[in-house]
């Protein structure tokens, strides 16, 4: 039976000046291209940055989450992409799925958050939806295949750092 709280959270994912710097450069210091396309059938959307390592962000966070989440899995899992999402307010995505896959994503900000803001990631089970807060510095983690979406801020960009890791069986 799938389990209604499909995350799995960790607070406080990076040291406070890491997370600053982070957010910094979400916001300042990262060349988007427009379009990311959540599904085939439904028109691009928001703003993507692919991510490699040596990429400052892709050295904090991916990994971190390599290092010390990935070698506890029980099963055995192969990095796709990795990549930042950056949607203006009030610029709503699709759902969509990510494939059979662990994906893992990091919501960069300061402690401003608040909750009126919105900035959910959505998941849909049917007849459920269940929403994600994008609370500063918190990593999830989902299983690919569920249906999801983000959700735009009302006044502000909405960033989150994506990595994807494909199940090997």
């Amino acid at each position: 039976m799938l389990d209604i709280y499909p995350t799995k959270r960790y607070r406080n994912f990076l040291v406070k000046s890491e997370s600053d710097f982070v957010y910094n450069e979400c916001q300042f210091n990262t060349p988007y291209i427009y379009g990311e396309r959540d599904r085939f059938d439904a028109p691009p959307t928001g703003m993507v940055k692919s991510i490699a390592p040596g990429n400052s962000i892709y050295d904090l966070i991916v990994t971190k989450i390599n290092e010390e989440l990935i070698p506890h899995l029980k099963h055995s899992v192969t990095q796709s992409r990795s990549y930042i999402n950056f949607f203006h307010p009030k610029e709503h995505a699709y759902f969509h799925v990510d494939g059979h896959c662990l994906t893992y994503m990091y919501y960069p900000g300061d402690d401003s958050y608040d909750d009126d803001q919105d900035g959910y990631t959505i998941f849909d089970h049917g007849d459920i939806t269940y929403a994600e807060k994008p609370i500063p510095n918190t990593l999830i983690r989902f299983y690919g295949n569920i249906r999801h979406k983000a959700s735009p801020f009302r006044t502000e960009n909405r960033y989150s750092v994506v990595a994807k890791y494909y199940f090997d069986d």
